[in-house]
């Protein structure tokens, strides 16, 4: 995997932590992916894609994974 894409997902996710913290539960992570799920879609269907656009809506929807991963899974947030 592309080095610069990591530091874009690192960056991201300490973006995420810092302004929002952990997901309170797997409801609120699940809400938050489907949003980010959408804007994905969204960029899918205009008729001039911006691959720019694409890969930062990708990275926002591993970021949320993975905060799902580690709040959901590992620290066991599951209210």
């Amino acid at each position: 995997m592309d080095i610069k894409l990591l530091n874009k997902i690192n960056a991201q996710l300490q973006k995420c932590y810092d302004k929002y913290g952990d997901y309170y539960s797997f409801s609120e992570a699940m809400a938050v992916l489907e949003e980010e799920h959408r804007e994905l879609w969204d960029e899918h269907r205009k008729h001039q894609l911006d691959f720019d656009r694409i890969e930062a809506e990708i990275v926002d929807n591993i970021v949320v994974l993975m905060k799902m991963y580690q709040d959901i899974v590992v620290k066991k947030n599951r209210r």
